[in-house]
């Protein structure tokens, strides 16, 4: 149920400046968000007899909160991403390899420096390996928003691909841990579960909203006028892509909103937090 409902979100976002918002989407957002309700409510009534997401989770208030980083930060990296590569397709003329090599470095990274994160979570309170993750890869957006002029050469990304991607593999490992530390060992099953849908939720929804956001801004760029395709934009509209890029770069405040949301969020993490044991909790 809760992938159907995300279906329907998705696709009201997406298609939503297509067709003007009209009753039609309205209509389909709406059935997004009862199909939930319908969810939601199945699950309330399922809590005493082994339910899919148990409830008593989110009364840890680590977990809860490290969801909701993981939330906004799916939504800010996706972002950055969708809009990069747009970028560089749309407006330096990139095929799709090369902008996938150019985006490269930043997975390099996160994949090198996530292991010893982890390792560090044991040593260092996760709180601040979280964010200080997440500081990075908001000043590698904010670098990326600088340098968006339309006149790069793949070279000026390495670094802020190279933050991001630090910024990225600091946080993961840490994440995880910071989440499920206090939580009861008979449902740490279920939390982890959880949390990842969770993630994948604001990578999905995210990436829509962000989508969506470029093509309002772009068909407002444009005077209303309907294109294609957000990749067709150089060669629909020849040279004059200043407002393109202006809407490319108005877009990519969504995601550095998000990340900056999930700063704030990890701040209110309790530090130190203690794994609670079975025997404990009895």
């Amino acid at each position: 149920m809760v992938s159907l409902s995300c279906l329907f979100l998705t696709y009201g976002l997406i298609e939503g400046q297509h067709f003007k918002w009209s009753m039609y989407i309205v209509g389909i957002l709406i059935i997004s968000v009862v199909i939930f309700i319908i969810f939601y409510v199945q699950q309330k009534l399922r809590q005493k007899r082994d339910p899919l997401i148990p409830f008593a989770l989110f009364e840890d208030r680590n977990y809860t909160l490290m969801n909701v980083v993981g939330v906004f930060f799916s939504i800010g990296v996706l972002g950055l991403m969708l809009l990069l590569s747009i970028y560089f397709q749309s407006i330096l003329g990139y095929d799709a390899f090369r902008a996938g090599l150019t985006l490269v470095p930043a997975s390099l990274i996160s994949m090198c420096v996530s292991p010893f994160a982890g390792k560090f979570s044991n040593k260092i309170d996760g709180k601040y390996l979280v964010l200080a993750g997440l500081a990075l890869t908001l000043i590698g957006m904010i670098w990326v928003f600088f340098i968006m002029n339309g006149h790069n050469y793949w070279v000026q990304f390495m670094l802020s691909m190279v933050i991001t991607g630090f910024g990225n593999g600091l946080l993961i490992s840490p994440m995880a841990a910071v989440a499920v530390k206090e939580v009861k060992d008979e449902v740490a099953g279920a939390a982890s579960g959880v949390m990842n849908t969770v993630r994948q939720l604001g990578t999905v929804g995210g990436s829509a909203a962000v989508g969506a956001l470029l093509q309002n801004r772009i068909s407002a760029m444009n005077h209303g006028s309907e294109f294609e395709s957000v990749f067709d934009i150089s060669t629909k509209f020849g040279g004059h892509l200043s407002g393109y890029l202006t809407a490319l770069r108005e877009s990519l405040l969504l995601p550095m909103a998000a990340i900056a949301l999930a700063c704030i969020a990890c701040a209110f993490v309790r530090k130190n937090a203690k794994r609670l044991s079975t025997n404990e909790v009895k």
